[in-house]
């Protein structure tokens, strides 16, 4: 990790570089220690256990083709996975649908998950189990194309730094609640009413977005950056006014957010944008001395903004339906002039 961007090995990448260079036959396994297979479950890993598992390192199945569809999961199942110990790098790239049990708990040395379905799952339950006591887990990312049916996944592990859910996956009460090294958060299509992000005191990065029963927000804090978009059920966003290390704060299609704390203690804040909230205010607006850049728009109940006149580092301005009248001060001398876009109509 540097510079705040995570960095992930590139699977797909280092294969392919050793498959041009004649270096991936499935035979020479015992020496190079990893599994690429495509469009197939992996043979090597379909036989009895060898000395060989203990050896690999990295495994990655991808699917093109639907060919696992018919025994996809069950085949992901009988992967005894207590005989690869030093695994490193996972990723399950398939079209099958999922289901069952997949448990990862005796790969104590893995650092990077990829669970990818482009089927989505099936009519019967699929959970992820056994993460919690993973003390070297520190990537995870789910995505699953279709289905309606909810993935379950246990308690995460404390050492997990990076997690990216794209689907419907069910976040029960607790599930973060060991998360204290997570840096980076991004939630789509989760189902959670209430997500509490306390624990997560490491956390800079929150992205959430079209999670339809999201109704509460706790923030942790310690974040940088806050995206929460299109939660319509949203209706409180707890500890936005203790973030003090906030630099960016979107808020889009919330339509059922209506207040907002003061912001007026988040000095660093240099971005924020509300759209299409329901909110008849921005309190504390006016106390925001590092920002930058601001947008309101589609927020009907709101009709005027404070004076803005002590953001004097203020220079992107998209305030559409607001004229000079609905905001203080904006046309004394050289008020406009010191705006590079202003937005108005």
């Amino acid at each position: 990790m540097s510079s705040g961007e995570v960095n992930i090995h590139d699977l797909h990448r280092e294969f392919a570089t050793l498959e041009a260079q004649g270096k991936s036959m499935a035979s020479d396994m015992e020496n190079h220690g990893w599994v690429y297979a495509r469009d197939a479950l992996p043979p090597e890993l379909m036989d009895e256990p060898k000395s060989s598992w203990k050896k690999l390192t990295r495994i990655c199945i991808a699917e093109t083709y639907g060919i696992m569809k018919e025994s996809g999961t069950m085949s992901l199942r009988t992967i005894e996975w207590k005989y690869c110990t030093n695994l490193v790098v996972l990723k399950l790239d398939v079209e099958c649908e999922l289901s069952g049990v997949l448990n990862f708990k005796d790969l104590i040395r893995l650092r990077s998950l990829i669970v990818k379905t482009e089927a989505g799952m099936s009519a019967s339950k699929f959970s992820i189990e056994g993460l919690e006591g993973l003390k070297t887990l520190t990537y995870f990312k789910m995505v699953c194309g279709r289905g309606d049916r909810g993935v379950y996944v246990g308690q995460l592990p404390a050492a997990l730094k990076v997690l990216e859910v794209d689907a419907l996956v069910v976040f029960e009460r607790g599930v973060l609640a060991l998360c204290t090294s997570l840096v980076s958060l991004k939630l789509r299509k989760v189902y959670t009413s209430d997500l509490d992000l306390r624990s997560c005191t490491s956390l800079q990065k929150v992205e959430l977005t079209s999670i339809e029963a999201l109704e509460i927000v706790r923030l942790g804090p310690s974040l940088k950056s806050v995206i929460i978009s299109w939660c319509w059920r949203l209706v409180e966003v707890c500890g936005l006014d203790r973030l003090v290390s906030l630099l960016s704060l979107v808020l889009i299609e919330n339509r059922k957010l209506s207040k907002l704390p003061s912001l007026s203690g988040l000095k660093r804040l240099q971005t924020l944008k509300c759209i299409s909230l329901d909110i008849d205010e921005v309190p504390g607006l006016d106390g925001l001395v590092g920002l930058k850049s601001l947008s309101v728009k589609g927020c009907r109940r709101l009709s005027k903004l404070p004076s803005l006149t002590a953001l004097q580092g203020l220079h992107d301005l998209k305030i559409p339906g607001l004229g000079k009248t609905e905001i203080p001060h904006l046309s004394k001398s050289g008020a406009i002039g010191s705006y590079r876009r202003l937005w108005k109509q």
